[in-house]
């Protein structure tokens, strides 16, 4: 038993459990065994590329998406309201989103206090992209 096998019937299994749908409704969507979805589902069958893209399109997501392990999250939003907010000298840091698993970057407004012109942040390395309006 592979392990992308393992991983490939856990994210079929959670888009099929998200969408409230059993495995005799996703066979009647995707024209594949509810035996075989099972199977596959617990990672002791590998599908083929036919029904691996049968299954995707039944549960609304693309084949290739499918089968690339995402890196977390897609999206985080925070709301004005629930910003985090760090006071530093004359400056206000507002995260402008909510913490990513292995995100490789994440946005930071910047307020500065009328007159406070040299407010430079410490970052810890990487690269720093900066708009000012």
């Amino acid at each position: 038993m592979r392990r992308e096998s393992i991983e490939l019937g856990e994210r079929i299994k959670k888009l099929r459990l998200a969408q409230n749908l059993t495995l005799k409704e996703l066979e009647a969507k995707a024209g594949v065994s509810a035996t075989h979805l099972s199977e596959i589902e617990r990672g002791l069958t590998s599908p083929t590329v036919g029904a691996v893209a049968r299954v995707a399109r039944a549960l609304g997501e693309d084949p290739a998406l499918l089968v690339i392990e995402r890196a977390g999250a897609r999206l985080a939003v925070v709301r004005r309201a629930e910003r985090r907010t760090l006071k530093a000298g004359g400056a206000s840091l507002h995260a402008l989103g909510a913490p990513i698993d292995g995100a490789e970057m994440s946005l930071v407004e910047i307020e500065l206090a009328e007159g406070d012109s040299d407010f430079a942040p410490a970052l810890a390395g990487g690269e720093e992209r900066v708009l000012v309006l």
